[in-house]
């Protein structure tokens, strides 16, 4: 049997592109879940805010929508069911459109409800609350890539992810006691997180690189729920499609396919590849020529109209904060015995990094007399 494309269609065509056929064409219709009786809409500028409501939304089985300009929000009305009233989550302090429910009202939609957030974290913990479940998936929210990572099986699974660090663990602490909680932590967290969480005996996945993180949890994915579609993304932004749950989310770089990348799709099961956005279609190819997989691009939306279908739009993407990365040379020696010149850096960004070195080069009196390149490292 041929695998199935499952990209969402209902009243927004997905426009796809297939790598090495070159084929434009409009993705298939996929199932749904139950039709609830609200749907979801997102105006916050805090991606913590638009993360967890759509969390929310997918493990009630709820459409959720967010806002990501004030273009964008105002089409938004072209696109919501008109027959189902609207759940307004927005932020207090970074609404993306101010007035938001007087514009859907104007458009005859019924706002049912207005959720407001003071912050994404408390917003986290206030839907936690609201969802009957066990089991959490904690991470540092300073680390975005992370939560893009554990999106996809957190709805499969069930699971809520809950956003900690040592300024909040008190707090996540105090809601998880006396839950008696399946609890995964996921990358690198504060020492104080693991030590607090610790008598939870949770599992952990941190590998010190976030390609091996991805891929322990695209295992537990499919041994939870098998399948031979994988979507593929490098973990900067949220969109409909990695956050639904129906297929695992692995990673690949914007210039790069790390190899263990390469040879987990060469050993698993899957024989097609959704690429979220034509910023991978370079790593893709070179993905797909060295497993065989058939890849296809999701690269934009045609919004319906009165007259057929207009020219396709940027597909719905939020983007995550990009971290500053600040490395500077902490000290440079040369070994006489080995005749290998090793150089630390250090990382004065706020956050981990992981990193690539390419062709280094060594310069005396202006001129170049070395050149190598450089492995990997983790700060």
């Amino acid at each position: 049997m041929k695998p199935k494309m499952e990209l969402v269609m209902k009243k927004i065509p997905v426009l796809v592109l297939v790598l090495g056929i070159f084929v434009l064409g409009i993705g298939a219709v996929s199932a749904q879940p139950a039709e609830a009786e609200e749907q979801i809409v997102i105006n916050s500028a805090d991606w913590i805010d638009v993360y967890s409501a759509t969390c929310y939304a997918n493990l009630n089985g709820q459409d959720s929508k967010f806002v990501t300009s004030t273009a964008q929000g105002k089409v938004l009305s072209s696109v919501l069911d008109r027959s189902k009233p609207v759940h307004l989550f927005q932020s207090s302090k970074e609404p993306i459109l101010a007035g938001y429910k007087s514009y859907l009202e104007s458009e005859g939609f019924t706002v049912s409800a207005v959720t407001t957030s003071d912050s994404g974290k408390k917003l986290n913990i206030e839907l936690a609350e609201l969802i009957d479940t066990t089991k959490f998936i904690i991470l540092d929210d300073s680390y975005g890539y992370n939560a893009l990572s554990v999106g996809a099986y957190s709805i499969a699974s069930k699971s809520y992810v809950l956003f900690a660090d040592s300024d909040n663990i008190d707090v996540v602490y105090d809601f998880l006691r006396g839950r008696a909680p399946e609890i995964i932590i996921y990358g690198h967290v504060d020492r104080a997180v693991r030590e607090k969480l610790r008598e939870f005996n949770p599992e952990i996945i941190d590998h010190g690189d976030r390609f091996e993180d991805n891929l322990a949890i695209v295992d537990k994915f499919v041994q939870l729920k098998p399948s031979t579609q994988v979507v593929l993304t490098n973990g900067e932004f949220i969109e409909e499609e990695i956050m639904s749950g129906r297929e695992p989310v692995i990673f690949i770089g914007r210039d790069i396919v790390p190899e263990e990348v390469v040879e987990y799709v060469k050993g698993s099961d899957f024989k097609s590849g959704v690429v979220i956005g034509n910023e991978l279609i370079g790593s893709a190819t070179r993905l797909k020529d060295r497993t065989n997989i058939s890849v296809f691009i999701k690269f934009g939306l045609g919004r319906a109209t009165e007259g057929g279908f207009a020219l396709p739009e940027p597909l719905d993407m939020f983007y995550l904060p990009r971290y500053e990365l600040s490395l500077d040379i902490v000290s440079g020696n040369y070994n006489t015995k080995t005749k290998i010149v090793e150089i630390i850096y250090q990382n004065l960004g706020e956050t981990g990094a992981f990193a690539k070195a390419t062709n280094i080069s060594i310069f005396a009196t202006n001129e170049t007399i070395a050149t190598g390149v450089g492995d990997y490292f983790w700060h």
